[in-house]
């Protein structure tokens, strides 16, 4: 799948977003920075507009749907 912005690199994880189509929805998507393994991703309500923002402990990002998503670790 295309990637649909440019990525963020925030201590080893590699953060960006994809294209959705027909058969898979765009999303979000975290890397390994060391080795590329996958290390989760999250399904999207559109495409990324821009590169995820990384906050502290909160990512932060928009999409071409005009939603706008927070998230946050929480323990």
């Amino acid at each position: 799948m295309p990637i649909a912005s440019s990525s963020t690199l925030a201590g080893n994880r590699l953060y960006f977003g994809l294209y959705g189509n027909d058969e898979h929805p765009s999303r979000l998507v975290c890397l390994d920075a060391r080795d590329g393994r996958l290390l989760w991703y999250m399904e999207t309500e559109g495409s990324l507009l821009s590169a995820p923002v990384i906050a502290g402990n909160r990512i932060i990002f928009g999409t071409d749907k005009s939603v706008f998503y927070v998230l946050e670790e929480v323990f």
